[in-house]
């Protein structure tokens, strides 16, 4: 939400974007959400009654879904399980596994490390030692290093806080909030998270499917998100898209090609969904 204003300025000519802060996050935070409160199955709940209520809103009998990163999931969950509700599922950095995503991404950065010849990172890699892991801070080493070589984000991006700031949706309060959301959610979601496994959970979805890939992402690693993508069945079709300069935050790195790709899905899946 704080970047709507950034980069939905296409977008917005094309589609109602509706950015929505769920259960936890930033305008919903609540600092007495337990982690009974925040579960997949909640969150699945929640995603299905903000649809309906778009749907009623706006007259609408279809909407079009676009997850990233544990958004993808979420959404390819929900659409799984609601597929008349949706024109088409886009999923930005896919998340797929997050036990099996983290060997890939270990083995990668841990080869980065030691191809920079940088000497802390492979130290303080080598000491986490490869997945599977069990604690928050044990993912923020792996993320750190991840992010320090491009696993992260590819380009240069504006500070996020600064996004933030200028964002006409956000107070001061709310960027509060959304620090201490992103905090509370991921200790709280943890091992919520690391039992998704959309092979198993979502092999087959009855709407159209995009993936947007960053051919850079290390965080929702991109080899796990094609073999994923290969495997899913979709009757009503499937598309890949790479983008090549971009790691895990493609609609921000290479934002003219996200805007090109949503208005595609648009004009081959709305008038066939009609």
């Amino acid at each position: 939400m704080p970047g709507a204003h950034r980069y939905d300025k296409e977008l917005v000519k094309h589609f109602v974007v509706v950015h929505w802060d769920q259960r936890g996050a930033g305008k919903s935070y609540d600092p007495d959400l337990t982690a009974s409160d925040l579960t997949t199955q909640k969150y699945v709940s929640d995603t299905h009654e903000l649809v309906k209520r778009l749907k009623d809103r706006f007259g609408e009998q279809k909407i079009y879904l676009v997850g990233h990163s544990w958004g993808t999931a979420l959404g390819a969950l929900t659409v799984e399980r609601y597929p008349r509700d949706f024109y088409a599922f886009v999923g930005l950095g896919q998340l797929v596994n997050p036990r099996e995503g983290d060997k890939i991404t270990y083995v990668q950065v841990l080869e980065e490390a030691r191809e920079r010849d940088n000497a802390e990172a492979v130290q303080e890699l080598e000491e986490l030692g490869p997945p599977p892991w069990n604690t928050v801070e044990q993912v923020k080493v792996i993320g750190k290093w991840n992010a320090e070589f491009g696993g992260t984000t590819h380009k240069a991006l504006p500070n996020p806080l600064l996004t933030m700031a200028l964002s006409p949706a956000y107070s001061v309060r709310d960027a509060y909030s959304y620090i201490k959301g992103s905090s509370l959610s991921v200790h709280l979601m943890m091992d919520d998270l690391w039992r998704i496994d959309l092979f198993e959970q979502v092999p087959r979805l009855e709407v159209p499917v995009y993936i947007f890939q960053g051919h850079h992402d290390y965080q929702t690693p991109w080899p796990l998100a094609e073999r994923y993508y290969e495997a899913l069945v979709a009757p009503q079709g499937k598309e890949l898209a790479w983008f090549e300069d971009s790691a895990h935050v493609p609609y921000a790195e290479e934002p003219e090609k996200f805007d090109r790709e949503m208005l595609r899905v648009l004009q081959e899946t709305y008038q066939k969904g009609q």
